[in-house]
């Protein structure tokens, strides 16, 4: 087995893991600190196999899922406290505003045992794979809407997954493209260590120094963009087919440019939503 399908093997496990607990354990349960182990070493035991991979923005994204997931799992099962029955928190302790347990849902006696284990798995995939809450009583603030000039548009369910789909086939082949692109020089003798500092020698600063940093900055974040906006519309797909989610928990994972005039604005309106999370 690849060292790459080991690693999504672990953060699927992961995800798994805490949805389960989620879905069938109590707000009290010790099951729940108890499980915390085996979810906070998942990044430790993929460790090992991210640093066989090669094509660096997988290896990136594979490690980044796995410690993301640890901060979801200590906000909404530990802090939080979100459980089935709720339907949402049962604790003040992560800043949200609990379900009182007069409005707790209870399964049909008749429902049996199958659907109603389905339906309590489905509870915690779908909150496991939210980072932002949108369409709950919980959102972040200033997640972007489907369409700027219609804030309460909602797409369709067939629409939306054949947008989303070209955005991952367009987001692969570029990643793939990147990936295969050309070393601009020796990384050792660009960003050895007598050129980490720019200040202190602005006298001796090249134009290749300059190209150089500000090439690496914009590779970077570009590279970043393309990561979240794939792997936000491979979830969005997947959890809708599956039936864990609908299109309404998944607007778009970043904001407007335009919006984006100042650094304030940028996190506040074009990013920040992206990676906002409820232990910021």
């Amino acid at each position: 087995m690849s060292s790459a399908l080991i690693a999504i093997s672990i953060f699927g496990l992961q995800l798994s893991l805490t949805g389960a607990v989620l879905g069938f354990t109590s707000a009290n349960s010790i099951l729940r600190p108890g499980f915390l182990l085996l979810i906070a070493t998942s990044p430790y035991l993929q460790f090992p196999y991210l640093e066989d991979i090669h094509y660096a923005p997988l290896r990136g994204a594979l490690g980044a899922a796995c410690i993301y997931t640890v901060i979801i799992y200590i906000d909404v099962v530990l802090l939080n406290n979100f459980t089935f029955e709720a339907g949402g928190p049962t604790s003040t302790s992560g800043g949200l505003t609990p379900i009182e347990p007069k409005q707790f849902k209870r399964c049909p006696k008749d429902s049996g045992l199958l659907r109603e284990a389905l339906q309590r798995l489905r509870f915690g995939l779908n909150i496991s794979t939210q980072g932002r809450f949108p369409a709950t009583r919980w959102p972040v603030k200033n997640i972007p809407p489907f369409s700027r000039s219609k804030p309460d548009y909602v797409p369709g369910k067939g629409r939306f997954q054949i947008q989303t789909a070209l955005k991952i086939v367009i987001g692969f082949t570029l990643l793939a493209l990147l990936g295969f692109a050309p070393n601009s020089g020796d990384n050792s003798t660009v960003f050895s260590s007598e050129k980490v500092a720019l200040l202190t020698r602005l006298d001796s600063v090249s134009r290749e120094d300059m190209v150089t940093r500000t090439g690496s900055v914009l590779g970077y974040w570009t590279v970043q963009y393309i990561i979240h906006v794939t792997i936000h519309g491979l979830f969005a797909v997947v959890t809708i087919i599956s039936g864990v989610s609908e299109v309404k928990a998944w607007p778009p994972v970043f904001g407007s440019i335009q919006d984006a005039y100042s650094i304030r604005r940028y996190w506040g309106l074009f990013a920040g939503a992206a990676v906002a999370s409820r232990i910021s």
